[in-house]
């Protein structure tokens, strides 16, 4: 199993906060970056003759805030769970690769194929970027020459 652990902090002989293990957290209070436990991606790819195409998978679990609920200021509701539990991001990209020649290359992709949100979190734009991306699905097409 992996671990992300923080030392104890001292100040002046008083322990300020103990050993700790961060994976999983949104770290706020150590490093105030998101340390999910599972982040990974997978593809699978195929060519033939100058045809080149993969699909990829891309996966990041979700990590908990631990600054926990709150409630606005002058909020007449109570509580906000708004982005305390992280929810898992999955995202599936498609490439293609077509060489027009020895020198000469053309590419074209979709990322986030399914146009999947980044799961809500409690930053300025509520999301962490760590975890997802915004621009939903992306479309790119590159041409490339080598001399």
């Amino acid at each position: 199993m992996t671990e992300l652990q923080t030392t104890e902090r001292v100040l002046d002989g008083f322990q300020v906060s103990p050993l700790d293990d961060r994976l999983g957290f949104s770290n706020f209070a150590a490093a105030n970056a998101a340390a999910p436990e599972v982040r990974a991606t997978a593809y699978t790819s195929y060519s033939m003759d100058r045809h080149v195409g993969r699909i990829q998978v891309n996966y990041v679990s979700g990590v908990v805030d631990e600054r926990g609920n709150f409630t606005p200021a002058g909020s007449t509701f109570g509580p906000s769970t708004f982005g305390v539990d992280g929810k898992d991001w999955l995202s599936y990209d498609l490439y293609y690769n077509f060489d027009i020649t020895d020198t000469m290359r053309l590419s074209a992709s979709i990322v986030n194929l399914l146009d999947k949100k980044p799961p809500f979190a409690r930053q300025e734009l509520s999301y962490d970027p760590l975890i997802g991306s915004p621009l939903g699905r992306t479309f790119e097409i590159g041409l490339k020459k080598t001399f």
